[in-house]
């Protein structure tokens, strides 16, 4: 049985997202939305995921997307 991920910026697919304050709240980055490259969508942060890959040690999320 495969243990259960879940969506956060620790797969490699995830960023935040490119605009700021995507919750209404001009908040520093305290939304629970993510931008996953693999969806090329904004997902929910925590949210089950069957596609997790995890980034390789030392590496960050960065605005790649468009």
């Amino acid at each position: 049985m495969r243990e259960i991920d879940f969506c956060d910026l620790r797969c490699q697919y995830a960023e935040f997202p490119k605009s700021d304050a995507i919750d209404g709240s001009g908040s520093c980055r305290t939304f629970v939305g993510l931008y996953c490259a693999l969806k090329k969508s904004l997902v929910m942060k925590n949210r089950i995921c069957d596609s997790k890959v995890y980034r390789k040690e030392n590496t960050l999320p960065h605005d790649s997307h468009s």
